[in-house]
């Protein structure tokens, strides 16, 4: 009898378990990404590649969440003022990851965003730039920009990091940050209009970048390029990185950084 009554608690706690979690398991808080132009205020996965004419490929819509391109493709048509990823509400903590965004007037845009989180994505192809960013302690990691009509990304806040970021080919410079304490490593700019490399504000780290070929031929860019500029500081910048066959024949300023 014991034995018995102890097999039906168990079953009957087996049974209560399973209703518990049944719900927790098909419940999900994450959102498909489905059609362009979705404002999204839940942590949100993109579902396939999606084509967007005249529309913002998703808008960003409440603080701390993820958006998971989920290794797909938002692509625009160029359209002024349409964004691959859209937070010019300045939502906070939001994470982009896992895709490209490509042919958009930017690919990626944050105004007043603070603490965005970028990661292994690819913006290329966009008319005036790839990445845009405007907040304190950007992130940006894994990631590239090649083929922008601009900068490959621009970065306005204190404390941004840019890490094994790739920028190759873009109108404009590959990587510019301007802001105190910035710090930019692993990462190269090839082949970029402008200055490779720039950093605006003081105390900056620059560690373990590669800066080549930029500002050529010097007809196109405007003038000598540098394969990495810092400058508006009175604490000087720190670090050790490989600039050659830029455009400017110092190509380092400060030469300390090269």
């Amino acid at each position: 009898m014991t034995r018995l009554r102890t097999i039906i608690s168990l079953a009957v706690l087996a049974g209560v378990v399973s209703i518990a979690l049944a719900p927790m398991g098909q419940a999900s808080t994450e959102t498909p990404l489905t059609t362009c132009g979705q404002v999204i205020t839940t942590d949100a996965f993109l579902t396939r590649d999606l084509t967007c004419p005249g529309l913002a490929g998703v808008v960003v819509g409440a603080s701390r969440i993820t958006i998971n391109l989920n290794g797909f493709t938002l692509r625009g048509d160029h359209s002024a003022g349409r964004y691959g990823i859209d937070d010019l509400s300045g939502f906070d903590e939001v994470t982009v990851e896992n895709g490209s965004v490509r042919d958009f007037d930017y690919g990626v845009v944050g105004f007043g965003a603070d603490r965005l989180l970028l990661s292994d994505i690819d913006a290329s192809q966009n008319t005036n730039g790839g990445i845009f960013i405007a907040g304190v302690a950007t992130q940006i990691q894994s990631s590239g920009a090649s083929g922008n009509g601009g900068d490959g990304v621009y970065i306005m806040g204190t404390s941004a990091s840019v890490r094994s970021f790739t920028a190759i080919g873009n109108a404009g410079s590959g990587i510019y940050v301007s802001g105190a304490f910035s710090r930019i490593r692993l990462s190269a700019a090839s082949r970029d209009g402008s200055d490779g490399i720039v950093v605006v504000g003081n105390a900056a780290r620059l560690e373990s970048n590669w800066a080549e070929a930029n500002g050529r031929p010097e007809s196109l860019s405007g003038g000598a390029r540098l394969g990495i500029h810092v400058f508006g500081y009175t604490v000087v910048p720190t670090g050790t990185n490989i600039a050659r066959d830029n455009s400017d024949p110092a190509q380092c300023r400060p030469k300390s950084l090269c």
